[in-house]
């Protein structure tokens, strides 16, 4: 009961947080925040993980946290956030690194507007190394931990090769995560076909996106 509460109450104040960060991000106001909050809780996923106790919600959190305090340029606590949210689960650095590309092409098109004033972008050589020290330092207990148990920094990963190799991971399970991980791209296809994927299929997670992001996204060209 007490885990369940919590993460109910934990993923209240993320969805909150998170609507209060996009009304002072985007300029939105009262009524766009509460349709937005409404979105949200109504999406199938959301209320899966309200109502369950999965590492995923903790993990969007930090995720979350590592986002907001990166645009507000304080490096340092987003790399710690990052560093959370990664040692919750490793594809977390997924995340990280498919927000710096988006970043660093938003920065690189907006240079390449004409009639612009000169753009300050958050990305720098100096920027990305700080962040970098401040997830590797986060994260580095538990690729101490996994090291010293597992022989492996980031166990179950590269199990199955020299010289991480672990008796704690077999074949089986190998394949059972390989396919959770190749379950949203087989071909090519599978790229077009993304937001349909990522709208309907659960992909392991548990619970289900739903269609309402999915109905606005034309709203986006």
């Amino acid at each position: 009961l007490v885990p369940r509460l919590f993460h109910f109450i934990l993923g209240s104040v993320f969805i909150m947080a998170a609507s209060d960060f996009a009304r002072d991000r985007f300029n939105l106001d009262g009524k766009t925040k509460t349709m937005l909050v409404t979105l949200t809780v109504s999406m199938p996923v959301s209320l899966f993980l309200l109502s369950t106790v999965k590492s995923d919600l903790p993990g969007a959190f930090f995720v979350f946290l590592g986002i907001r305090y990166l645009l507000e340029r304080r490096f340092v606590l987003s790399g710690i956030y990052w560093g959370f949210a990664v040692g919750v689960k490793y594809f977390n650095g997924l995340a990280l690194a498919v927000f710096l590309g988006i970043l660093l092409l938003t920065e690189i098109l907006k240079r390449r507007k004409k009639n612009t004033e000169p753009v300050r972008g958050i990305l720098s050589l100096k920027t990305l190394i700080l962040l970098g020290l401040a997830v590797l330092v986060t994260v580095s207990p538990l690729l101490i931990k996994n090291t010293i148990y597992a022989g492996n920094p980031v166990f179950p990963f590269l199990s199955q090769m020299e010289p991480f190799k672990a008796e704690y991971w077999d074949a089986s399970r190998f394949a059972l995560m390989q396919g959770d991980v190749g379950k949203m791209f087989h071909s090519p296809t599978d790229v077009l076909k993304f937001p349909y994927t990522l709208s309907f299929d659960g992909l392991g997670f548990g619970g289900v996106t739903g269609a309402q992001f999915l109905i606005f996204l034309p709203f986006l060209l």
